[in-house]
């Protein structure tokens, strides 16, 4: 699978507030029409509000599934979202 131009996530408001920052990882399904299927949170940020922020960034994610054999097949990615406000 490969990524199409899929916007990161926004920066809660509340982890601004809060000063916080951290990575986090998440595991997604990529179904054969490209679109997300489960997804699971890999590691954590410790940061409620930075974990849901990708987590249901990723949702939305359309993507350019794998291919066997010149055929979409499903596959899993991960993806890691840096949360940084030096940034």
């Amino acid at each position: 699978a490969d990524y199409l131009n899929n916007p990161a996530p926004r920066y809660p408001t509340s982890a601004f507030r809060q000063r916080a920052e951290g990575t986090v990882v998440v595991r997604a399904e990529i179904l054969a029409n490209g679109q997300s299927g489960r997804i699971e949170l890999q590691r954590s940020s410790g940061f409620d509000s930075l974990d849901a922020a990708a987590l249901s960034t990723i949702k939305k994610w359309r993507f350019i599934p794998a291919k066997v054999d010149n055929q979409p097949v499903e596959s899993q990615m991960a993806k890691v979202f840096a949360f940084s406000l030096q940034s």
